[in-house]
């Protein structure tokens, strides 16, 4: 499948600790499919939700991939996986936490993310996620244009 039609990927990353979110930033752009990706970064569950919703409401479309941390003041991850398997867009959301209680890690998996992985996360786990959601972004996104030549 010809992919050069394609928008790049779009990842949104929703972590309270700024240091995390600059790493995540930093490994993601060190790979081969993160390295033209657009990346957004939330602060909180809140900010996510409002950056989320909002560059749907704008008509962007909606983020490829949401990496999330859990545990959050406000409204935590849990809360946005919930937002954003309601609202029925495609996006591939894997959680990430250090400590979570036995309670929170319950509601996830109720929730059926598309992945977990615990901090420190091994670069590994970012690349995988990254590919699978550009996999999922090739299989089921249209190009930009689809005239026929």
């Amino acid at each position: 499948m010809e992919t050069k039609n394609l928008p790049p990927l779009e990842v949104l990353i929703v972590e309270d600790e700024l240091s995390i979110r600059s790493l995540l930033r930093r490994v993601i752009k060190d790979t081969d499919v993160g390295a033209t990706a657009n990346i957004t970064e939330a602060a909180d569950g809140q900010d996510g939700i409002d950056k989320y919703f909002g560059r749907i409401q704008s008509g962007l479309g909606y983020f490829h991939l949401v990496i999330s941390d859990i545990s959050m003041p406000g409204i935590n991850g849990v809360g946005l996986l919930k937002r954003i398997k309601e609202s029925g867009h495609p996006s591939m959301v894997y959680m990430i936490s250090a400590y979570a209680d036995s309670k929170l890690i319950q509601e996830m998996r109720e929730l059926a993310p598309d992945g977990f992985f615990t901090k420190p996360f091994k670069i590994s786990d970012i690349e995988e996620a990254l590919n699978t959601a550009d996999l999922y972004r090739k299989a089921f996104r249209q190009p930009k244009d689809t005239s026929q030549s």
